[in-house]
């Protein structure tokens, strides 16, 4: 769901805001269960960090590629999953890998699957190993 309202915020390009785009989807969504803490920290969070997020994504990018060349839904896969590899210290990295992989999976080629599973490892191998409490 954080995907497609993050899609919709790039597609309508500051004519609608994120919260109600926000709002419609998870309104239109409104017969499945929804975390909506969890959800909510993604829409928050994102945006705080989408700039730093978005050059951490580019260094990893092939040369003479950039992020205007990815798919836009791809883009946002990435970005979220990203921004969870960077802040919800207590999901092991694998496990949000696998998850953004199996979403793009339904969007995409084994190709462009392949390519944001690399991305997201190589991005992964690259943050602080979150300590044992």
């Amino acid at each position: 769901m954080a995907v497609q309202i993050f899609y919709q915020y790039d597609f309508y390009a500051g004519k609608k805001s994120l919260e109600e785009i926000r709002r419609e989807i998870i309104e239109s969504h409104a017969s499945k269960k929804i975390d909506a803490n969890f959800l909510e920290g993604l829409v928050v969070g994102l945006p705080l960090s989408l700039a730093e997020i978005d050059a951490e994504i580019s260094k990893f990018l092939q040369q003479g590629w950039s992020l205007d060349k990815l798919d836009r839904v791809m883009l946002q896969i990435i970005r979220l999953a990203v921004f969870e590899l960077r802040s919800m210290k207590d999901i092991p990295s694998k496990v949000v890998i696998d998850e953004y992989v199996a979403l793009a999976v339904r969007f995409f080629d084994s190709k462009k699957t392949a390519f944001v599973n690399a991305v997201l490892d190589k991005i992964s191998a690259q943050l602080p190993v979150p300590s044992a409490q």
